[in-house]
């Protein structure tokens, strides 16, 4: 997809200055994690505002809870992986953020987590770990460790702490799971996708739409931008995924309660 774009930009006589922008802009926010950080900010300051309670699940090494306490939230973050708590836990020191060493899921009780080195891919669900395991891009990387976690769930985050307005999810394949059961109407929710695992999304999706009326849009990639000018229905976003299936896409699904 990448060489893609720069062929496009390159055929149309832009490249170069499509290019000295993108290094233009990295010089001036020091570097790419930077720039990330300011467009996660940017689009997060247009429905969070100072003190809103916001979850963060599947926090890994707390890129969103970085931002969501840059914007003055009230945050509990959420995080199974020992080793990714353990630098939660050292390096947000905030009484607005509360760091939690559990999983979350449609039942309480006590899970396997399988740990791959590269924590962004550890993961609770055995078809990702299946996929991920058949995957040549991924022959380097393994998930010889599992560790026992506990699992809450998001009824009983909402019950204890309080209705998030925002949720983010970041779970590897276990996002339906999250959602399962939920009762309760959150304003905002991401949920990540994978455009090889489109029914999960698609169930998360079909899900909110029974808790309320939510209307959908989608970044992709790592990116934080909107990828439609407007919020579309369930019918639209459905559409747009099985569209993008036919390629391998990946990014956020945003949920926005009308």
């Amino acid at each position: 997809m990448k060489q893609l774009i720069i062929k496009l930009a390159d055929q149309l006589g832009i490249y170069s200055q499509l290019k000295k922008i993108k290094e233009l802009t990295i010089e001036h926010w020091g570097n790419k994690w930077q720039l990330k950080q300011y467009e996660r900010k940017e689009l997060y300051s247009k429905f969070i505002n100072e003190m809103d309670l916001c979850f963060d699940l599947g926090a890994n090494f707390g890129d969103d809870t970085r931002t969501l306490e840059e914007l003055n939230a009230r945050v509990i973050s959420i995080e199974p992986v020992k080793i990714c708590y353990k630098y939660l836990k050292k390096n947000f020191k905030s009484k607005k953020v509360t760091i939690l060493n559990c999983a979350v899921g449609d039942k309480m009780g006590r899970e396997i987590i399988n740990i791959c080195p590269s924590s962004s891919f550890s993961t609770m669900s055995k078809d990702y770990l299946e996929h991920y395991r058949k995957k040549k891009s991924l022959a380097n990387l393994n998930w010889k460790e599992k560790q026992q976690v506990e699992v809450i769930t998001l009824n009983y985050l909402c019950e204890k702490y309080g209705i998030p307005k925002f949720v983010k999810i970041d779970v590897e394949g276990y996002e339906y799971e999250v959602l399962k059961n939920l009762k309760y109407k959150i304003p905002i929710i991401k949920i990540e996708f994978n455009t090889e695992f489109k029914e999960i999304a698609i169930s998360c999706v079909k899900k909110l739409s029974t808790l309320g009326k939510y209307e959908f849009n989608l970044a992709l990639f790592s990116d934080d931008i909107l990828f439609l000018e407007q919020w579309t229905k369930k019918e639209g976003v459905i559409r747009l995924l099985k569209e993008l299936n036919k390629k391998f896409y990946f990014g956020n699904i945003y949920a926005r309660l009308k």
